[in-house]
């Protein structure tokens, strides 16, 4: 029986892009308002750059969006603040911590809230993300019991760390837990490694990307899970 479901978050409740591209917007304001002298050192295709040069030198980063995010903004600002880096880094943590506000103010799907307030019905929730969206912010912490990230956690999808501090925090083994997620490798194939069952959010009906396994489960609409779990609580 289930006694358990894990929930990915971005492009599984909510669709991820628009929601950086409208944080980013938010923080190139704050900073025209805040530091107008640094513009000049700030351009997208230069934060691109930089981003792509820190994932080239550490790959691991990609799973640390915090840790990167502030990373590129130091790189950018280091040669106009070097010689002031209280500034450097007061633009830095200040900078984040907007973008970050911004980057939690979400549309969710429209089915999601429904959804989650059914699956929370049935057995405890508890996100699992490679992401730094925080439920509480976004205005769904109340389905969840726990909320574990690659940086809490210090270890991003596929690494099995937050799945196993999930099981552990639930108290129930791989077997009685469902994980459900967008992502074939990072969150159905990494799920299976443990023993869980899982269940990939697929709306856009492509095609199964590995050769190595198949998902226990797929759905197209997140409409469709309360109805699979209460199918799978039964087995």
């Amino acid at each position: 029986m289930i006694q358990l479901i894990t929930l990915d978050l971005d492009n599984t409740l909510w669709d991820v892009y628009p929601v950086l591209r409208q944080a980013e917007g938010v923080y190139q304001d704050w900073l025209r308002r805040q530091h107008p002298d640094l513009l000049p050192y700030y351009r997208l295709s230069d934060a691109q750059a930089a981003r792509a040069a820190l994932l080239e030198a550490d790959p691991q980063l990609k799973g640390f969006p915090t840790r990167l995010r502030k990373q590129v903004m130091r790189h950018l600002f280091e040669e106009a603040l070097h010689s002031d880096p209280q500034r450097l880094h007061e633009v830095v943590e200040d900078g984040f911590v907007v973008f970050h506000e911004a980057r939690n103010t979400i549309d969710l799907f429209p089915e999601t809230e429904g959804v989650l307030r059914q699956l929370s019905a049935l057995c405890p929730l508890i996100a699992i993300s490679n992401g730094n969206a925080d439920v509480h912010k976004v205005g769904i912490g109340t389905f969840f019991r726990h909320q574990f990230s690659a940086e809490s956690s210090q270890a991003p999808k596929p690494d099995p760390r937050m799945f196993r501090q999930a099981l552990q925090q639930a108290g129930v083994q791989p077997q009685h837990c469902v994980h459900i997620g967008d992502h074939p490798e990072e969150d159905v194939s990494a799920a299976q490694a443990l023993g869980i069952r899982g269940v990939w959010f697929n709306p856009k009906g492509e095609d199964w990307p590995l050769t190595r396994s198949v998902p226990d489960h797929e759905v197209r609409s997140l409409e469709e899970l309360p109805g699979l779990v209460s199918s799978l609580r039964k087995t």
